[in-house]
């Protein structure tokens, strides 16, 4: 499953238990068993196009701590995709 986490830490903080809801709701009533983080991706533009993180971007390593850490209690495989690299979005193991 491909899992947003853009924004996760300041959502977090505005609402204590924001991320454990949103898991829930997103991770374990679908029983995905591996999940893969995207921040921000914009699939109107060719590939190469994108300037970088927009200016807004949240802080990517806090959600992403807190999304490995779950992943981790919850026997949920973490997979990172390649930086900057073209990715299949079916058919990957």
């Amino acid at each position: 499953m491909y899992l947003g986490i853009g924004g996760l830490a300041a959502l977090e903080e505005e609402r204590p238990g924001y991320l454990r809801d949103y898991w829930k709701e997103i991770v374990t009533v679908t029983g995905a068993q591996a999940i893969r983080p995207i921040h921000h991706d914009d699939f109107t533009e060719p590939f190469g196009s994108h300037a970088g993180f927009p200016a807004f971007a949240a802080d990517i390593e806090t959600g992403l701590e807190a999304v490995s850490a779950l992943a981790g209690s919850a026997g949920v495989r973490l997979d990172m995709l390649p930086l900057l690299e073209p990715v299949g979005m079916i058919g990957r193991r």
